[in-house]
């Protein structure tokens, strides 16, 4: 096994530049990154933490992260990405960073040191053979030239010649058959909006209290910045679903969150059939309680239960809203992903069907509507009765290619058709 001090590491890091490739990256925002593995020798505090810039939150002398596999053909060079170093009340000697290579079966065949870190990319370099992985350990508190600190760790990026890393992107949110309506922010925020009742975050910072992580394609809020909790009050708006024709209704989501003393209070689920859209408090709202709500510290996702809409069925402005909370005491994080609203429809919507499909078709993502007049109201409802579209015929046809596969009934004047899309 080799050991290389920082000295050593920075002249070797050079001979890096020319020639490396990207074997591994991890970059942190609100999550471990997919195929990384978070490290801790501390029982009482097993579970990752993020600050509120997304970095991992590192006050444990033994927390690190482990990067996924790859091959490499002799030396790498890895950069530990840091994106704030918060003052503690601490004291430590000993080198800020040991990073480890490990060989395939696990066996420690390298290893450098950081003597000191600052905030961006701090560079070291493993000279070894065989390594397959790369282990990036915090060992004792840095310190910033005032006081030692707690690290917010940003990403790690391992380079040198060789097989790159590969992990499993795994599988697209399956949309529920008798869906009503669904997001899963799988492509981004969606028709969703937000508003911010009150953020007292300071000027600069890169998020609002609702944004959108494309790394992890969920929509996240937080409050928590550089070791500071603000008091919030955001709210994540879905766009009005259309219940006029539903009997029954559920709602459910899957969701993730750390650090809040009182999620029950801090993050609720809001409903209203009068919001229209800007100003929350001028709408009148309904909270569903959550069956499965967050309780412990994960980041872990899990489904928030089935929530009854009853209340709601036969209106065709129903919204639903996140409300996120937070104070000078409490600031945590809350991901949500997977929002679905199923149902029965009452029939109402599609009475009167008929089943012949020759005079209505769908070509290129183009209804057309042989024999309906120009200036003719159309309304397009899903299967289960939910209104997806409104609009006037023009005489030629109606773009479809936004709404999903399937089967739809489309009205136009007096008479209803059943149409494949």
């Amino acid at each position: 096994m080799k050991k290389t001090t920082l000295f050593m590491a920075a002249l070797l890091a050079g001979t890096f530049a020319m020639s490396a490739a990207e074997l591994a990256k991890g970059v942190i925002n609100n999550a471990i990154p997919d195929g990384w593995t978070y490290i801790t020798n501390d029982p009482q505090y097993p579970d990752y933490e993020f600050y509120g810039d997304g970095g991992l939150k590192m006050r444990y002398v033994g927390q690190g992260i482990l990067s996924p596999k790859f091959t490499a053909e002799g030396d790498v060079e890895v950069i530990i990405t840091i994106n704030a170093l918060n003052a503690n009340t601490k004291t430590s000697e000993g080198d800020p960073f040991t990073i480890t290579g490990l060989n395939a079966e696990g066996t420690e065949v390298a290893t450098a040191t950081l003597a000191t870190v600052e905030v961006g990319d701090n560079t070291a370099t493993l000279n070894g053979t065989g390594i397959a992985q790369v282990q990036v350990i915090m060992t004792a508190y840095p310190h910033n030239g005032t006081a030692y600190c707690n690290v917010s760790l940003g990403g790690v990026t391992i380079n040198g010649e060789g097989t790159p890393a590969t992990t499993d992107p795994g599988t697209d949110p399956t949309e529920p058959t008798d869906a009503i309506f669904f997001e899963s922010f799988a492509d981004g925020q969606g028709d969703f909006t937000t508003y911010e009742v009150k953020n007292t975050k300071p000027e600069g910072d890169t998020h609002s209290v609702w944004y959108y992580n494309s790394k992890h394609k969920q929509m996240a809020a937080g409050a928590y910045v550089n070791g500071t909790n603000y008091e919030t009050e955001a709210w994540l708006i879905s766009p009005a679903i259309d219940l006029s024709n539903v009997s029954t209704a559920t709602f459910t989501f899957d969701h993730a969150g750390k650090q809040f003393g009182a999620p029950t209070t801090n993050l609720t689920v809001q409903t209203s059939s009068n919001y229209t859209e800007g100003d929350v408090t001028a709408a009148t709202w309904t909270e569903l309680t959550i069956p499965n709500h967050l309780s412990g510290e994960t980041n872990d996702f899990k489904s928030a239960g089935d929530m009854d809409l009853a209340a709601f069925c036969g209106q065709a402005n129903v919204h639903i809203a996140f409300k996120y909370t937070s104070t000078t005491t409490g600031a945590g994080n809350w991901y949500i992903q997977n929002v679905s609203v199923t149902g029965e429809t009452t029939g109402s919507g599609i009475a009167g069907v008929d089943a012949d499909e020759t005079a209505f078709y769908v070509l290129d993502g183009v209804l057309m509507l042989g024999g309906v007049a120009e200036g003719t109201q159309v309304e397009i409802y899903n299967a289960l009765g939910a209104r997806m579209m409104t609009t006037v015929f023009d005489g030629t046809g109606i773009a479809v290619n936004d709404l999903n596969p399937g089967m739809y009934i489309v009205r136009a004047g007096k008479d209803a058709k059943k149409v494949m899309f």
